[in-house]
């Protein structure tokens, strides 16, 4: 499988176990896939998303997010 090809396909199933809500899986494969691409911004966002569902067991999940900023 080509780089950009595993990239893509990685993110978009950790992302669907978020939207899912198996936030715990999600935080697992997101830990593994940061090891491999580090830089990636949008991971890190995923991943704090994750620990605010954790962290905030009551307050109600969305896969939505309003964004404060441009």
């Amino acid at each position: 499988m080509h780089e950009l090809e595993a990239f893509c396909e990685e993110f978009a199933a950790i992302h669907k176990l978020y939207r899912e809500r198996s936030v715990p899986a999600a935080m697992e494969a997101l830990e593994a896939y940061q090891i491999r691409w580090p830089t990636d911004k949008p991971a890190e966002i995923l991943m704090q998303r994750c620990r605010t569902v954790i962290d905030s067991p009551a307050r109600p999940w969305s896969p939505r997010e309003r964004l404060d900023f441009k």
